[in-house]
């Protein structure tokens, strides 16, 4: 489901309910920077970026859908954290998966310390679905667009955006 877009955003890997029909990129994976790729203008972006902004204490989002199953991924930055989490729903039936590891960032960069990673999963007959979050050690960088934050992997192109909470 996500490509560059999570490796920048934490290194992080999001997948839900196994689908040998899922589009996958050269790499394997599947490709959110297409999806995203025009998202910073977004009506919900509008406004003017406040210069003395600062990410500590914010909360982020960004919504997608793939092969039917649609995903909320979220990151809140507070007291020295970063909390990811992916919500996944399909056929009415939703599983979030949290992690929160300890960071440090300042002014333009977030630097992830630890690694970690959760896993929800819904079994029954004729149903399955894995919800899945994890983070690795890296580093990104970031700018606010409007009311947006921009997220970058040092020296790549491709970039995220992601809205307010």
């Amino acid at each position: 489901m996500m490509k560059f877009v999570l490796a920048a955003l934490v290194a992080l890997t999001l997948t839900a309910c196994s689908d040998s029909n899922s589009k996958k990129n050269k790499n394997g994976s599947d490709d959110l920077t297409e999806q995203n790729s025009g998202a910073e203008n977004d009506y919900r972006c509008a406004g003017n970026t406040d210069p003395s902004q600062n990410i500590e204490g914010t909360s982020w989002y960004y919504t997608f859908r793939s092969n039917q199953i649609d995903f909320i991924l979220s990151m809140d930055v507070y007291n020295g954290y970063v909390t990811m989490s992916n919500e996944c729903s399909l056929q009415g039936r939703s599983l979030t998966a949290r992690v929160s590891v300890p960071a440090r960032y300042d002014h333009r960069t977030i630097e992830v310390l630890s690694r970690d990673s959760d896993r929800r999963s819904i079994s029954e007959p004729g149903f399955n679905m894995n919800c899945d979050v994890s983070v690795k050690p890296s580093r990104m960088d970031y700018a606010f667009k409007g009311r947006c934050l921009i997220l970058t992997q040092p020296g790549a192109k491709d970039r995220l955006v992601l809205f307010p909470k």
